[in-house]
């Protein structure tokens, strides 16, 4: 097949054009100068630390379990976007494995690398946990309030994107959905 000298040009920059967008070295340069990508959320949910998102639970808590469920509703979605934003931060800080101390590097230097790693997994994995079990608690007080087509689509939310290493959590979140279909499961 021969290609026609003035078509050439235009396919290589037209094939060289799809390539470059399609980048992730392009999409992550606009957005790399926008220093105010996460003001919005910083703004809407404050800083996120251990402390803050202990009394968002508390606070959240408190409303579930006294049956104030329209009130709990916003609270525990406050927690769960909370918990949630904190886990985006904390994994921001985490180096890459093209980081790590390989090739002349001591034994200690690796040790250091593996245990900050797995610091932060483990911050990470409490908070994922508590942000997962909000959601199912959002989506039981929906339920509660026979706000049933709302429950269901955010039964099947959390447990399409739940991260916990929490087996109650799960089963508390799969039997809310089942309760709403009618389905009775065995017990998991």
């Amino acid at each position: 097949m021969s290609v026609n000298r003035a078509t050439k040009p235009t396919f290589l920059f037209g094939l060289m054009t799809l390539l470059f967008a399609t980048s992730p070295l392009v999409s992550q340069a606009q957005d790399r100068f926008d220093y105010n990508q996460y003001a919005e959320t910083i703004e809407r949910l404050g800083v996120p630390n251990g402390e803050r998102i202990r009394e968002l639970r508390v606070a959240a808590l408190a409303l579930y379990e006294s049956g104030r469920y329209s009130e709990a509703i916003d609270a525990l979605d406050t927690w769960a976007q909370t918990a949630d934003f904190y886990v985006k931060i904390v994994s921001q800080g985490v180096p890459p494995a093209d980081v790590a101390p390989l090739g002349g590097a001591s034994l200690n230097e690796m040790r250091q690398f593996t245990s900050a790693i797995q610091a932060a997994n483990k911050e990470m994995q409490k908070f994922i946990d508590e942000r997962d079990l909000a959601m199912v608690m959002l989506a039981e007080c929906k339920f509660y309030l026979g706000k049933t087509e709302e429950a269901l689509s955010a039964f099947l939310n959390v447990l399409a994107t739940m991260e916990t290493k929490d087996k109650s959590t799960w089963t508390r979140a799969s039997t809310g959905l089942y309760s709403i279909v009618g389905f009775v499961s065995p017990a998991f």
